[in-house]
């Protein structure tokens, strides 16, 4: 059961203030929701399918109101989705917030995320944690791993046929994150594995990004892509909504004719 007392220390640093408890807090079941036993899988678009994306500065990408879903990764994979199913009115949201740990999300969890009655959930997090030196913020790996355990728990609870789609969080050895290269490398490499494990158990799609982004260096320096080592650049955030199509074909396999991918 997620109760009070499991959720705050996974949650103590974010900003609480005088706020709402969130409603799943006080109104999960006793039980602990059943893992999906197969991959959840929509063979064709589903009429007003609820595409959610959540995250942290990365996925905001400029998101303010008139620009619902900013200027990055999401508004280049809705451009495409919007313009190839304009039949199926898709309704997509954007509810990256910049500086955000899994603490900030859990606690948006019911208002950004359940009350939207996401089909499709994307979510990448993690790179503040490491950045931070979450160590120091009261967020240890072992935090990590439970706080987002706890938002596919309460989502499946709810909607057992969310489709899943789990970003690995990346940083690239740009500027000043060279100078402190071994512990941020070590941490991510952490956090990157509890999430490969939590798809796998969740039967998730797990999208490697850092591997694309080690791929193109190759081509062009890190720079190029993601210009300060976190943040991506235009043509860094067309390859994430390019992967991103790619691998969520596996479970929307009407998407594979549109994709584009280098």
């Amino acid at each position: 059961m997620i109760t009070r007392r499991k959720f705050l220390p996974v949650a103590g640093y974010a900003t609480m203030g005088a706020v709402t408890v969130p409603s799943f807090l006080t109104h999960c079941s006793n039980g602990e929701p059943p893992l999906p036993e197969k991959p959840v899988i929509q063979a064709k678009p589903k009429q007003n399918c609820c595409f959610v994306f959540q995250g942290d500065s990365v996925t905001e990408a400029g998101r303010r109101d008139g620009l619902e879903l900013g200027t990055g990764y999401v508004f280049h994979i809705s451009s495409r989705l919007m313009a190839d199913f304009p039949q199926s009115d898709f309704v997509i949201y954007n509810r990256g917030k910049g500086g955000d740990m899994l603490g900030d999300i859990l606690w948006r969890w019911d208002s950004d995320t359940l009350a939207l009655k996401p089909d499709v959930l994307s979510i990448l997090i993690g790179i503040n944690h490491t950045i931070a030196g979450a160590e120091d913020l009261g967020a240890p790996v072992s935090g990590f791993e439970n706080g987002y355990r706890q938002m596919l728990d309460i989502t499946l609870e709810k909607f057992p046929d969310t489709v899943f789609i789990l970003g690995l969080p990346f940083i690239m050895p740009v500027g000043s994150h060279k100078d402190d290269w071994k512990r941020i490398s070590e941490d991510i490499s952490k956090r990157i594995d509890i999430i490969k494990r939590l798809a796998n158990e969740y039967n998730a799609v797990c999208i490697d990004y850092p591997a694309l982004f080690e791929k193109v260096n190759d081509i062009k320096p890190y720079e190029y892509w993601v210009a300060d080592g976190v943040h991506p650049t235009i043509a860094g955030h067309e390859l994430m909504a390019r992967e991103w199509m790619k691998a969520a074909s596996d479970r929307l396999p009407y998407l594979k004719k549109h994709c584009e991918c280098i």
